[in-house]
């Protein structure tokens, strides 16, 4: 059995959220690792399909649908001829699109905290064409920007998929302010039966490491972790060790709010055409968004 639905970002936008939710359904099984990766890392989808439904939907019982969230495959360029070859023209896809500009700040935080960024974010923005070219990790870790522009990343999936087969969500309204209601129409677009399932939950708390050197040796290559590699053989078990030592390390803070100004500048910018043109893809209006520009305090 493989996926007969795939959520593929964006990143900072509600997909653990959706994930943590979505695997309380018994007639739904998601990989207990969210992100596989398989379809963005070329050695991964080397390795072929059996490897894929084996790696990653082996315990799913018979009868259950299949589902996979990864905000990677929305970035990704490979990604969307690769799910194509893998799954079918017919495979339905799930897009949570979150204004840019917070998307973009939140993942400036994210960085910071993984010890990544060390620059503001106004100069990390002002910077990022020519950062995000030195490397795949700059690609990865510093595209506050490049992430936000929706419009050529969602096209690279109407080019090849039925649009009839895409979702489209909104973080602000169906993940923060209306989330019950859209669980509900994910369940019955996605045909499982209706549940009540617990969606009062907090996945991925704005936090920050007590100890840089402790995040630093989580977050980064080193001798120790490439000994651990050949000392523990198993990468999950590799993974839930990295993960309990990150969680340990992580504290509670309250991120300093963007400046309205600056928000105001990054979105006329870089995102007001590229929003304008969304809202007409996707079929929704982006008010919110707008708003929330507008209305920052």
């Amino acid at each position: 059995m493989l996926p007969s639905f795939l959520c593929v970002g964006a990143q900072k936008a509600g997909t653990t959220t959706l994930h943590d939710i979505l695997v309380q359904h018994p007639d739904l099984f998601l990989p207990e690792q969210k992100e596989t990766n398989f379809f963005s890392r070329d050695e991964l989808f080397s390795r072929g399909t059996d490897y894929y439904r084996l790696r990653f939907f082996g315990n799913a019982k018979h009868g259950q649908l299949l589902g996979e969230i990864d905000p990677e495959y929305l970035f990704s360029e490979k990604v969307p001829p690769r799910i194509l070859a893998t799954l079918g023209p017919n495979i339905k896809l799930i897009f949570i699109f979150r204004n840019p500009v917070d998307r973009a700040y939140s993942h400036y935080w994210m960085s910071v905290r993984r010890t990544y960024e060390k620059l503001s974010f106004e100069k990390a923005v002002q910077m990022e064409s020519r950062r995000i070219l030195e490397s795949s990790f700059s690609m990865n870790h510093f595209s506050y920007v490049a992430r936000g522009l929706y419009v050529g990343q969602l096209n690279r999936y109407l080019a090849l998929f039925p649009k009839k087969n895409m979702k489209f969500l909104l973080f602000e309204e169906d993940i923060v302010n209306n989330r019950k209601r859209a669980i509900a129409e994910i369940l019955k677009w996605l045909r499982v039966r209706p549940l009540s399932l617990n969606t009062e939950l907090r996945s991925n708390p704005r936090t920050i490491p007590s100890s840089h050197l402790l995040a630093a040796f989580v977050n980064r290559k080193n001798i120790i972790r490439s000994l651990g590699k050949a000392l523990l053989p198993s990468s999950n078990l590799r993974l839930n060790i990295i993960r309990k030592l990150d969680s340990m390390n992580q504290k509670n803070v309250e991120i300093p709010p963007l400046e309205q100004s600056l928000a105001q500048q990054i979105f006329s910018t870089y995102f007001k055409n590229d929003v304008l043109e969304l809202e007409s893809l996707i079929g929704r209006s982006l008010g919110i968004w707008y708003r929330r520009i507008l209305e920052r305090t």
